[in-house]
């Protein structure tokens, strides 16, 4: 099990609208975060409040974490990602 979070500069915890699945344009699967567009998801550090995310690749087959649309967190081993 797998639980996150995005956090401001201060510690605030920022919340989000909706988490869907979806496959990116790279054919891979993410989890994409929506926030409101008053939240600035460039200046959000993502973090996971129970689990590791791992848990998202090599059981889930989900590549990664996005904020509206945009990547936070890769969960593809660095090995493997270099290997392509």
């Amino acid at each position: 099990m797998l639980s996150f979070s995005a956090k401001d500069a201060d510690g605030n915890a920022a919340a989000y609208t909706a988490v869907k699945l979806e496959k990116g344009e790279d054919g891979l699967w993410y989890l994409n975060a929506t926030y409101p567009e008053t939240v600035d998801t460039t200046a959000l550090t993502m973090g996971t409040s129970k689990g590791d995310v791992t848990y998202l690749y090599t059981e889930l087959g989900v590549s990664g974490v996005k904020m509206n649309g945009t990547l936070a967190v890769s969960t593809v081993p660095v090995a493997e990602t270099e290997a392509k």
